[in-house]
């Protein structure tokens, strides 16, 4: 099961197509974080992980703050599917049946319908937890585009989903956390402002109108 990352993207003129932006690895936002005042954070392997873990902290709560277009990812395979890294689900499709667009099953007709009813073509998908099924159930190839949890960082070369313009961004909200741990509450109020104004600037800059959205072939915007 591969799963492929959707945007942002970025090009530049005559130098072919679209490529994901990168992202920035760790080794960068832990210096950032030292060079904002918190170098002591570097001088003994214990302090070094505190400061991956507050950066893991801060990453993982910038991505969730919103359906970011670079957190859409696309992965297939056989169902009931498990998807380890699925947040919310975007589309699921039958690729077995034509490209059909399956819905998602209330909870209503989750508790009215025979789960374990077979068919040959899917009509609803549900999850149960990180598994995608489908009714009636069947072993069709599915095509899931969803949004994705990040992994945490883990390796200095290990880069972030978060392209790398908003790098600081995930450095601010560390240093809430390092200043916190310092007890200075004027630089975690500093920290936070700025993390509120990146934020803002991200929003701006990738919640436009539905384009950072992929559409499916075959699925229209009516569907």
């Amino acid at each position: 099961m591969g799963a492929e990352l959707g945007g942002p993207f970025e090009t530049h003129e005559g130098q072919g197509p679209l490529v994901p932006e990168a992202g920035a690895t760790l080794d960068v936002l832990r210096q950032e974080l030292y060079d904002r005042g918190f170098d002591h954070l570097a001088q003994t392997a214990a302090s070094r992980d505190r400061a991956t873990r507050w950066l893991n902290q801060a990453y993982l709560e910038l991505c969730l703050e919103e359906r970011w277009p670079f957190r859409l990812t696309t992965t297939s395979g056989a169902a009931p599917l498990t998807i380890g890294d699925v947040d919310a689900i975007l589309t699921v499709i039958d690729s077995d049946n034509n490209a059909t667009r399956l819905y998602e099953m209330t909870e209503a007709e989750l508790t009215a319908f025979d789960l374990s009813a077979t068919g040959s073509n899917a009509l609803w998908f549900y999850r149960d937890s990180l598994i995608v099924h489908v009714w009636p159930a069947s072993g069709a190839t599915l095509s899931v585009r969803y949004w994705s949890v990040p992994v945490e960082l883990v390796a200095g070369s290990d880069e972030t989903v978060v392209p790398e313009r908003y790098a600081n961004v995930i450095v601010d909200g560390a240093v809430m956390r390092a200043a916190s741990d310092r007890d200075n509450p004027a630089a975690v109020d500093l920290a936070e402002r700025m993390y509120q104004r990146g934020l803002a600037l991200m929003r701006r800059q990738l919640l436009v109108a539905p384009t950072h959205i992929e559409l499916v072939p075959g699925v229209s915007e009516d569907d």
